[in-house]
């Protein structure tokens, strides 16, 4: 799957930077995009805040 989305892109892209512009050429790599980002959602923003605050009520 990674060669077919390398070959996708090189084959859309013909100067150094991927914009875009280049996204409507590119199906197969959105596609793959936001199948990972299906399976394997970032996580919520809070959880990574609530992680780093220290609770108060734990003895240490």
């Amino acid at each position: 799957m990674q060669n077919r989305v390398r070959e996708e892109i090189n084959a859309a892209v013909t100067t150094r930077d991927v914009t875009s512009e280049h996204l409507d050429t590119l199906p197969l790599t959105r596609a793959v995009f936001y199948e990972a980002m299906r399976l394997y959602p970032p996580a919520p923003k809070w959880c990574a805040i609530a992680s780093l605050t220290p609770n108060s009520q734990e003895s240490h």
